[in-house]
């Protein structure tokens, strides 16, 4: 009886876990193989995690385990939050203020559920020039010296446009600390 109650006592505990949903990747062309990943932690009820909504990880190469951002990248990424709540989340960071005025305000972080009972996560962006898009990849070109990066020349962001049609913009800023 008392294995019961704790098994039951475990996967209830378990259920109340968030789990990662992707959102979108970021690529850069320096040690192509390292991506930075962007999910959502969302529960159960495909609802996010209001104390601690995103998930930001690099996957180094073939290794599946994730890595913290960590200097120069962290300062980038780190977020700051303008709304929370169970099913949007806006955010920004400093690499997202540094596009200017493409991007209206931030990005949008959402969730819903699904007729079939899957949960479905996906981040937006209010264009200035092209509505709202939905971001799939943002890819990264570094300028390098000797070999090391020092900044970014340009990035593109791959994703499909308020029509559902794919969509790719090169964005020709430098994002400098």
């Amino acid at each position: 009886m008392k294995f019961l109650i704790f098994v039951l006592a475990l996967s209830f505990s378990i259920s109340g876990f968030s789990k990662s949903h992707k959102l979108f990747l970021a690529k850069k062309n320096f040690n192509p193989n390292n991506i930075l990943h962007f999910d959502a932690n969302l529960n159960d009820q495909c609802q996010f995690d209001l104390s601690n909504p995103l998930d930001i990880y690099w996957i180094l190469g073939n290794d599946p385990k994730k890595h913290a951002p960590v200097w120069p990248e962290a300062s980038y990424v780190k977020s700051n939050f303008s709304q929370k709540t169970e099913d949007k989340v806006v955010f920004s960071n400093y690499a997202i203020e540094k596009v200017g005025d493409f991007l209206k305000s931030g990005l949008i972080a959402r969730s819903e559920m699904l007729e079939d009972g899957s949960c479905n996560a996906y981040v937006e962006a209010d264009t200035s020039e092209y509505g709202i898009i939905r971001i799939n990849t943002l890819y990264g070109e570094l300028k390098t010296f000797f070999g090391v990066p020092y900044s970014l020349k340009h990035f593109v962001i791959n994703g499909l446009d308020e029509h559902g049609n794919k969509f790719s913009k090169k964005i020709n800023k430098s994002i400098q600390k």
